[in-house]
């Protein structure tokens, strides 16, 4: 599952996504026109632009829920304006210009009616525009209103790619039980389908990295979070004020020192004093931090569950079993100043072993290194110079973050020292993306191309029969489609 983390030029400004290591971001289109598209497109091309960050991928919210709530209807046309310009400039995926329901826990069939219309007659204008790559947006409070929502697109726009499911926040934060069956129903009938799930909370982002049901979501929780003054405790994974007490929250408040002393985010790496200030460079740092441990719960089975223990879903997830962890190897060529995992290691073999994982396992996936262990893409590290010693000695150094982790299946891109250390701990539920049980024993030559032909492909899961098919084209030189 890929998480969007929503990107605000007029609060977060000039904090670049990529702090964190991160490719996948949203912006709507509001924020841009306010912000100025010309300055926009200058920004991203100075930051996060694709040859800077290859993974990048953008999307183009239309702002719909911003605008309505000012009691404005937005223009079609300003929108479908400011997101050409992005997908011409940057390929970002434009959002159709829909009417979020206003209060999903109250609302009748009619409501969500009126607003499925809506998207049905805007998504028109949006085909003409960009053909079949736009997100369709889908609302829907029960399951039999999403079922009439999804026969109308069938019906109208059956060959659109990207189905988003709006109006949801409020579920994810009330009834999150509801809100997941939702996003499952929505998998069954939209199975040939990319499901996007608009605006998640930490709750219900959880639960999704859990059950793997959504092909990617979006959150802004960590810059709202942020706002208030609050973030992201390592220990407990609830949230604290540490800027300053909101009587709306009525949260316990943390100091920066305790925060930080569990953390490897780039702020509490480099100057955690910004987490307790307030103005825009404490939004920043809280931000960013907040991020950082969303990012965790995401790529961590166990963190997920964390993060759900006040919800009392442990009998709902039970039996459900989790989607497996892609993990690839560090590389020898790094960056000679600190930086996120993901940027530190710069060789063209680990980026295409990070390609092909994304592709496989979304946000889902992590680095082994000799000297660290297992590391999350985005834990901020100093260069080093280590190698592992061997399989039984590196098994000791990470069985402990296995556990930790809650790391139950790993689809493994990792060389033989490193595959072994893993099957240490993980047996038969370590597999190969070669379906070899030793890990890669082929030409540096033959690996990339197995890398590319999986970055091509992006399987949802990697099954025996892929791993038996990519093993089989390597030996024969022929390719597995």
């Amino acid at each position: 599952m890929k998480v969007y983390l929503a990107y605000s030029f007029s609060q977060a400004s000039p904090w670049p996504p990529e702090a964190l290591g991160h490719p996948w971001v949203l912006v709507s289109a509001d924020d841009v026109w306010n912000h100025g598209v010309n300055g926009a497109v200058r920004f991203l091309k100075q930051w996060i632009w694709p040859s800077r960050w290859p993974g990048l991928k953008l999307i183009v919210d239309s702002g719909a829920f911003r605008w309505i709530s000012r009691g404005r209807l937005p223009n079609p046309r300003i929108v479908i304006e400011t997101q050409r310009v992005l997908a011409a400039e940057t390929g970002a995926l434009p959002v159709v210009l829909d009417h979020p329901v206003r209060s999903p826990l109250s609302a009748g069939e009619g409501e969500y009616g009126a607003s499925n219309e809506w998207t049905s007659k805007n998504s028109v204008m949006w085909q003409r525009e960009f053909g079949d790559d736009y997100i369709y947006v889908l609302h829907a409070g029960s399951n039999t209103t999403l079922r009439r929502a999804v026969s109308t697109l069938r019906k109208t726009h059956p060959s659109v790619k990207y189905v988003g499911l709006g109006s949801l926040a409020p579920l994810s934060a009330r009834k999150p039980r509801k809100a997941i069956q939702i996003v499952e129903k929505a998998r069954e009938l939209l199975g040939d389908k990319h499901v996007h799930v608009f605006g998640v909370g930490n709750g219900l982002l959880a639960l999704l990295a859990h059950t793997g049901l959504a092909d990617s979501v979006d959150t802004a929780s960590h810059i709202i979070d942020a706002s208030f003054g609050m973030a992201r405790e390592p220990r407990t994974l609830s949230m604290v004020v540490v800027a300053g007490a909101r009587e709306r929250h009525k949260k316990r408040e943390e100091t920066w020192e305790e925060l930080s002393k569990h953390c490897r985010c780039p702020i509490c790496r480099t100057n955690p004093t910004l987490l307790a200030r307030r103005g825009r460079e404490g939004l920043i740092a809280r931000a960013v931090h907040n991020a950082y441990w969303i990012l965790r719960a995401v790529r961590a089975p166990a963190v997920a569950k964390k993060m759900l223990s006040k919800r009392r879903l442990d009998k709902y997830l039970q039996g459900r079993g989790s989607t497996p962890v892609c993990i690839v190897s560090c590389g020898k060529k790094k960056l000679g100043t600190p930086a996120p995992a993901q940027q530190l290691y710069s060789g063209r073999f680990f980026r295409a072993q990070a390609d092909a994982a994304m592709r496989i396992c979304g946000s889902k996936w992590l680095i082994l290194s000799a000297k660290h262990g297992l590391l999350m893409p985005e834990d901020y590290i100093d260069p080093y110079d280590e190698k592992a010693k061997n399989p039984q000695h590196l098994a000791e150094k990470i069985k402990p973050q296995v556990s930790e982790l809650g790391i139950e299946r790993a689809i493994s891109f990792l060389p033989r020292t490193y595959h072994l250390a893993l099957r240490e701990i993980l047996g038969d539920n370590a597999r190969h993306i070669t379906g070899n049980p030793e890990g890669w024993k082929r030409p540096i030559g033959k690996i990339f191309q197995a890398l590319k032909e999986i970055y091509e492909r992006g399987f949802r899961e990697f099954t025996r029969a892929d791993a038996s098919s990519f093993s089989n084209s390597l030996s024969s030189g022929t390719s597995s489609k």
